[in-house]
């Protein structure tokens, strides 16, 4: 199993900035704990990808499975 680490960004007009300013401050140490909350809804099974997400964006340690 490998996941891929990436982001998305806007376009450097005004508005993209603004969109991303804004969306910044929607991701806190909450956001990184309530995603996987979700996620177990429709897919209990998936421990390997907790554990990589846990320790990934929760404790910042990184893994030989993710990769940039």
């Amino acid at each position: 199993m490998r996941h891929k680490l990436f982001a998305c960004v806007c376009s450097s007009s005004k508005l993209g900035k603004e969109v991303i300013k804004n969306f910044n401050t929607l991701i806190n140490d909450d956001f990184y704990t309530t995603y996987p909350k979700f996620r177990q809804e429709w897919d209990q099974d998936n421990i390997a990808f907790e554990n990589i997400y846990k320790d990934c964006f929760l404790e910042g340690i990184k893994s030989l499975a993710v990769t940039e």
